[in-house]
């Protein structure tokens, strides 16, 4: 269920930044994270971190509701 949840998040994060025209490097900067730690949040691949605190930080800064 939580990766469901995070499947949606994500692309609204992805639709969101090409809305706002910024990237991963900008949604860093806006979250305090580290690039590396949104690039790993937001990839597909396995083992990536679905991490409450990144989720919520990108959820602030965008504007966007996180459910769960």
């Amino acid at each position: 269920m939580v990766r469901k949840i995070y499947k949606i998040f994500k692309a609204e994060v992805v639709k969101e930044l090409r809305i706002r025209n910024i990237g991963q490097k900008e949604l860093a900067q806006m979250t305090g994270y580290k690039p590396q730690t949104i690039r790993q949040f937001m990839s597909k691949s396995k083992g990536r971190d679905d991490s409450d605190r990144v989720a919520k930080a990108i959820s602030y800064a965008l504007g966007i509701k996180l459910t769960k």
